[in-house]
């Protein structure tokens, strides 16, 4: 985490220092060269006022100054690069359009409309994963939902309807993978939001692993619940929550549902070494938690199959990029071993309804038997 808003204040810095220099040139274009000390430092009042608005103004802020400064950047290279090789520039007002910084802008606009439509369409993403082990004929179906972040983008009739084609798909069971609401949600929302999810119809329950959102500290303090209450909407939903727990379905699945790694309760979470000893890797494993991680070592204690979130598969470019080259996996289906990870890109996203990176999606996962 810490790392993350390193990024984010030097990123911040960077887009502050380079839109001066953007505003300062249209400015210049406009008015004339004159006094340009006193232009250049209007020109970076302007912007951080520009800058901060923006992001308080709006929830969109963010994403707007990443691909305004992103664009405005990628402009700038296309015409020098031009100007140098194919065209010279003339008195003839051909470049007015770049000079004002127009093509920016549209792009921007472009960009945040594509990332706007693509974190409110949501997919239903399906997958088979096929086992050795011994199953009932027909398998096991699994719904997963993973980082709703309730109240960002898809809420009320909308989650409603997507519960109903889980319901429809008829599910074994469904595990609901964390950051489901998050320090944005308010009580009136985490009531329905946790009503809803606990109407989806399954043949064995509905699991629950907490995520790193969901019960941040100043939630309470700023919203109005505690993480007593955050527990009690869930569980009298029917939902069950798994902290550290290893759960048994139809005595052939067993589920060992981790909690968050950034969990501060009373004796801390078990090491995954620790919590496999307690496990049957006889019968089917699967593993769920928010972040995914130590798939490998997973892989070595037994666990069939891995079931996570977290990642938002960058959620916006560049971010995705970053996660393919740092993390263990940013989203969909990886196999470490003999075990198979499945990562899903989540339902919404923290902060802003926008994504770039990938789509939204809940997931339908059919496991079968290859043994006979």
């Amino acid at each position: 985490m810490p790392y993350f808003f390193l990024f984010a204040a030097l990123a911040g810095l960077a887009i502050l220092l380079y839109l001066t220099f953007f505003f300062y040139r249209i400015i210049v274009f406009l008015v004339g060269k004159k006094h340009r000390v006193l232009l250049f430092c209007g020109s970076l009042i302007f912007t951080g006022a520009f800058m901060a608005g923006i992001v308080m103004l709006t929830s969109v802020g963010i994403p707007v100054l990443i691909y305004f400064g992103l664009t405005a950047l990628g402009t700038d290279l296309v015409f020098l690069i031009l100007r140098a090789t194919l065209l010279k520039e003339k008195k003839d007002g051909k470049f007015t359009i770049y000079r004002l910084g127009i093509i920016p802008v549209v792009l921007t606009g472009l960009i945040v409309l594509y990332g706007y439509f693509n974190m409110y369409n949501v997919h239903e993403t399906r997958l088979t994963v096929e086992t050795e082990k011994q199953l009932r004929d027909g398998g096991y179906r699994i719904a997963m939902i993973a980082d709703l972040h309730y109240g960002n983008s898809v809420t009320g009739e909308k989650l409603q309807k997507y519960c109903d084609q889980i319901s429809e798909a008829g599910v074994d069971f469904v595990l609901l993978c964390g950051d489901i609401s998050d320090e944005s949600t308010t009580p009136e929302q985490l009531e329905e939001c946790y009503r809803i999810l606990g109407g989806i119809r399954s043949n064995f329950g509905i699991y629950y692993v907490y995520g790193n959102h969901d019960r941040r500290r100043y939630a309470a303090g700023s919203k109005g619940y505690s993480e007593e209450e955050l527990a009690a909407v869930i569980q009298k939903n029917g939902i069950r929550i798994l902290l550290d727990e290893i759960v048994s379905i139809n005595n052939e699945i067993v589920m060992v549902g981790r909690d968050d790694k950034h969990v501060q309760r009373k004796g801390g979470r078990d090491s995954s070494a620790a919590i496999m000893k307690r496990v049957d890797t006889s019968k089917y494993v699967i593993v769920a938690q928010h972040i995914p991680e130590d798939m490998k070592e997973y892989a070595q204690l037994g666990a069939d199959l891995q079931l996570g979130g977290h990642m938002h598969a960058g959620q916006i470019f560049p971010i995705n990029v970053i996660n393919e080259l740092t993390k263990e996996q940013n989203k969909g289906v990886r196999k470490f071993g003999d075990l198979v990870s499945v990562v899903t890109t989540g339902m919404s996203g923290w902060g802003f309804p926008v994504r770039t990176a990938s789509y939204s999606e809940y997931m339908i996962i059919d496991i079968v038997s290859t043994a006979k």
